[in-house]
């Protein structure tokens, strides 16, 4: 029997509570994200992707993700995506990521020009996945959800990149330790449940 889109989106969320790192949703990490709100939903764009974000705080997932499952345990297979509700999660919080540095510094890290561009230039056929070769800004996001779900494996891909998305979260954090941010199971189930949108679907 085909799920209904509540029960989908009902999928989505709880892969995100299962899976994904706790840290990421500590009261002081949305604060510096400037995250104000996660949304899932059908059809969240024109182009009907599998997420965006905006630098007004709001990340959008899209609802078809469930039939994705659970991430991958590696994360960039083969050089492909991870489309798993909590890796397209994962990588728009690096846009946020992106954001907040603008926020903080008055210039994007992935501006034209800067060293993560250069980089991103110069070592594209070294990229993550193929996503990630197509701009800056990709790139970034998608090492961010490496770096995030599997930072030794960024490592050994890409040590320039990781090294790079290290020194962004000691920017940005202070620190590139992120375990003294770790939430408790119930902590982060509460932060989710005060940043979660899922429209009713008739």
């Amino acid at each position: 029997m085909a799920r209904s889109l509540t029960e989908k989106g009902q999928l989505c969320l709880d892969f995100i509570q299962d899976e994904c790192p706790r840290w990421i949703l500590h009261p002081k990490v949305v604060k510096k994200l400037g995250l104000r709100e996660i949304g899932i939903a059908p059809n969240i764009d024109r182009w009907n992707s599998r997420g965006w974000a905006n630098n007004t705080g709001k990340i959008m997932l899209n609802v078809e993700l469930a039939k994705f499952r659970h991430a991958s345990p590696y994360t960039a297979p083969r050089g492909k995506s991870d489309m798993s509700p909590v890796g397209v999660f994962v990588h728009e919080l690096g846009h946020m990521v992106d954001f907040a540095l603008e926020r903080k510094f008055g210039t994007r890290i992935t501006r034209h020009g800067s060293p993560w561009s250069i980089l991103s230039r110069a070592a594209r056929k070294e990229a993550i996945t193929s996503y990630a070769r197509t701009c800056a800004e990709e790139d970034f996001a998608e090492t961010h959800r490496l770096y995030v779900l599997n930072p030794s494996l960024l490592e050994e891909l890409s040590p320039e990149r990781y090294k790079h998305m290290r020194q962004a979260y000691i920017m940005l954090f202070g620190s590139h330790n992120m375990r003294e941010f770790l939430l408790p199971r119930k902590e982060f189930d509460k932060q989710l449940g005060k940043l979660f949108w899922q429209p009713e679907y008739v």
